[in-house]
C-alpha cells in the first residue's frame, strides 16, 4: 500500500467563476481558474500549463460543486452519506455520478451551522481517493482582482493547450 500524499494550501474562491488554489507543502504550485481558462503553475518545474476547462475535465468536478454550476440532482444520484461520528453538526451526502466519468462517487460533508463545505472525498473508478479538507473558511471577504492573476518568472516554460483563436473578420 502506498503512503498517502498530504498537501497544504489555500483556496480563494469568487463566484461565479474564479478560483485560485495555492499549495505550499510539499511543493509550491498554483491552480488558477477564471472564465473557462485553467492554469497550472508548478514552481519546482518552472512550468505553466494553460487549457480550457470543460465539464468533462478532472478539475471541473470540484469547481462545479463549489460554484453551483450544476444541479446535483441532474448529475448525481444523491443519498445520505455516512455520519461522521467525531463531528457534530455535519451533514454528509454521497453523490454517485449518473453518467460514467472519472469518479465512482463523491462524499461531501457540510457544516449544518454555516452551510459551508468542510470535506469532499472523490473516489475514482480504481478505488483511489482524493480528499479535500476545508478549514478556517471565511465568507464575504473582499478579494482584490490580482488574487486571480498569475505571475510567473520570465523564463517559465509555457505549455499552451488552448485552441488557437480564430482570426477576426473585417466588416
Amino acid at each position: 500500500m502506498t503512503a498517502p500524499l498530504h498537501e497544504k494550501g489555500r483556496l480563494f474562491f469568487q463566484r461565479p467563476n474564479r478560483m485560485r488554489w495555492e499549495y505550499f507543502e510539499p511543493e509550491s504550485k498554483v491552480f488558477l481558474y477564471r472564465e473557462g481558462i485553467f492554469e497550472q503553475y508548478y514552481a519546482e518545474d518552472n512550468q505553466l500549463i494553460r487549457s480550457r476547462l470543460s465539464g468533462e475535465d478532472s478539475g471541473a468536478e470540484i469547481l462545479a460543486l463549489l460554484t453551483g454550476e450544476i444541479k446535483l440532482r441532474d448529475s448525481y444520484a444523491i443519498e445520505a452519506g455516512p455520519s461522521p461520528a467525531a463531528l457534530k453538526n455535519v451533514h454528509s451526502l454521497k453523490l454517485t455520478p449518473l453518467q460514467e466519468g472519472e469518479y465512482s462517487s463523491i462524499l461531501v460533508e457540510v457544516d449544518d451551522r454555516t452551510s459551508l463545505l468542510i470535506r469532499a472525498v472523490f473516489t475514482d473508478l480504481a478505488g483511489n481517493r482524493t480528499e479535500f479538507l476545508f478549514k478556517k473558511s471565511k465568507t464575504d471577504v473582499s478579494l482584490p482582482s490580482k488574487t486571480f492573476e498569475l505571475k510567473v518568472p520570465q523564463d517559465c516554460e509555457i505549455i499552451d493547450e488552448l485552441p488557437p483563436s480564430s482570426p477576426k473578420k473585417d466588416s
